[in-house]
């Protein structure tokens, strides 16, 4: 059985103020939009203009059974990349400042497989609240023995290979990508 998890009183802890100060200067001082910036865009265009195209030569049905395969498991892949980089941030509400933009985007989430809503809620509200706390965060619990994320979880031997597979998951989708460093550094 789980122990329930308890957190202190905000109001009695200067911790959360800090960061989020310290968030909004790094931000202010180095002239950084919390939205996304051209790069984001590109990368919209790049992983949406991809799916199509993956898309499109697989119902072309003009490949034989290997491409056929290796087309399939692109196309996984760029839908993957559109709900790791695009739906992430617009369901947070930081791929625009525009919030119409924002929920468009989300909803890619259900183009791909997902569904919008209940991301949200998963990620958002429990993610958020439990982050990389051992069975109450879901998300570190997404591929149960393929990475392992916790020294209490049963190993398995795959995961010696972890290192080669598991950076999928951690592809930048922010709009600040590549300061993720120094964001670290002032937290």
């Amino acid at each position: 059985m789980l122990a329930k998890v308890k957190f202190i009183d905000v109001k009695k802890t200067g911790f959360f103020s800090t960061v989020r100060e310290r968030v909004d200067n790094y931000f202010t001082e180095n002239n950084i939009s919390k939205t996304g910036n051209t790069a984001m865009y590109v990368k919209t265009v790049f992983f949406l203009g991809g799916l199509l195209l993956f898309y499109g030569l697989i119902i072309s049905n003009q490949f034989g059974l290997l491409t056929m395969w290796v087309l399939s498991a692109i196309l996984g892949m760029f839908a993957a990349f559109i709900g790791f980089n695009i739906c992430h941030d617009a369901i947070h509400g930081s791929y625009s400042t525009n919030t119409f933009l924002n929920k468009i985007l989300g909803y890619l989430f259900n183009l791909i497989g997902a569904n919008a809503y209940l991301w949200s809620i998963a990620h958002n509200v429990v993610h958020h609240t439990y982050t990389n706390i051992h069975g109450h965060d879901e998300d570190i619990e997404i591929a149960p023995g393929l990475i392992r994320l916790n020294p209490e979880e049963k190993s398995n031997k795959i995961q010696r290979y972890q290192h080669y597979y598991a950076f999928f998951s951690l592809l930048p989708g922010k709009s600040f990508m590549g300061n993720e460093k120094r964001l670290y550094q002032i937290l």
